[in-house]
């Protein structure tokens, strides 16, 4: 499988999850965006929120008929109400981010058969603008077959 194969089976499988869509519908009444690539000078505006963008890849090792990729994957919501209680405050949307990248993380995990073994680990992103909050996840996959040799 080429890397079109493996960023376009992402893609799909994270914008037709069932289980996700039935989470942004709950959360913020509508369906997540997908992006494939993302234009860093003009990022989706709060409209467009909840996205999530598959950004970066980076071809870590490549072995006879076998590629292993590193794909960064960013979540973006806005939401702009805080929650005082008492002496703790919390930001909604800082916990809506998180929850948005384990949800997308649990429909990623349901595409092995397609795209082989996938390994998840999460990343900090430091470019939260109030009330636009962020999160991201390195997904790596693994023993693809690839049509080069």
């Amino acid at each position: 499988m080429g890397i079109r194969n493996v960023l376009e089976t992402l893609r799909d499988g994270i914008a037709n999850d069932v289980t996700l869509k039935a989470y942004c519908q709950s959360t913020y009444t509508k369906d997540q965006t997908v992006y494939l690539g993302i234009d860093k000078r003009n990022p989706p505006g709060e409209d467009k929120t909840p996205v999530i963008i598959i950004a970066y890849v980076e071809r870590t090792e490549k072995m006879s008929n076998r590629i292993k990729y590193r794909i960064l994957v960013g979540y973006s919501v806005s939401d702009e109400t805080i929650t005082t209680l008492s002496n703790k405050v919390t930001y909604n949307g800082f916990v809506y981010a998180e929850e948005l990248r384990e949800q997308t993380e649990t429909a990623i995990l349901k595409l092995r058969k397609n795209l082989g073994k996938i390994d998840l680990e999460g990343d900090v992103v430091d470019n939260t603008i109030f009330p636009q909050f962020a999160a991201g996840s390195f997904i790596t996959i693994e023993n693809i077959n690839s049509s080069r040799s």
